[in-house]
């Protein structure tokens, strides 16, 4: 029985964020700004299928890249600047919603780990490459996230952009998402390199 249920867990996870994202989609906040959010939703979501029949990950892995995808789907539910707590809490004490900022930093500490696990099967270089590699690729990631958000905002939907952006007035938000992604993903290469020498592993 239990040998079964973690063969099978990566689709219990999968089934579960489904559910998740089911019920986030009932009502949201914003319903442009939702679909805007869900574009990466869209486009990451077939591609982690197509890499999981491919390349199969840890089941660590599949736990921290579902864990983000429901922080992801928190936020689209509510938009980034009107999340519940974050909201109150962030406005008492930094005049702002820090859900995004939450948000960017997990995409680099928990995202780290899985991408450095699919650059593992074709890094073929020295062993401390095989920490920096994947850093820098997420680091890449968060810049053409970045990117990518703007012109989505422009193009699709230019009335939501504000609420989809999330900048709230902090016109270097975009400079502390990428700072927080990048230190996000630095602790946890840095956890990950500790834990792998101790056990002698690359």
């Amino acid at each position: 029985m239990k040998k079964t249920f973690w063969k099978k867990y990566p689709s219990h996870l999968f089934y579960f964020y489904i559910l998740v994202w089911i019920i986030l989609a009932i009502k949201p906040v914003n319903r442009a700004d939702w679909f805007l959010e869900n574009i990466v939703v869209f486009i990451f979501v077939p591609i982690m299928i197509l890499v999981h029949y491919k390349l199969k990950l840890s089941n660590f892995s599949y736990t921290v890249i579902t864990l983000f995808l429901i922080v992801h789907a928190v936020g689209a539910h509510y938009t980034y600047s009107q999340t519940p707590f974050f909201s109150h809490w962030g406005n008492h004490k930094f005049n702002r919603d820090n859900y995004d900022r939450l948000a960017h930093f997990s995409f680099g500490f928990l995202l780290y780990y899985p991408v450095r696990e699919v650059m593992m099967r074709f890094l073929k270089s020295g062993r401390l490459l095989n920490y920096y590699v994947p850093w820098a690729v997420l680091i890449s990631f968060s810049a053409i996230y970045e990117i990518f958000e703007w012109l989505i905002a422009l193009v699709v939907s230019p009335q939501n952009a504000i609420a989809f952006t999330g900048t709230q007035g902090d016109v270097f938000d975009t400079h502390k998402d990428m700072a927080l992604a990048l230190v996000g993903s630095l602790i946890t290469m840095i956890l990950t390199f500790i834990y792998k020498s101790k056990n002698k592993d690359e």
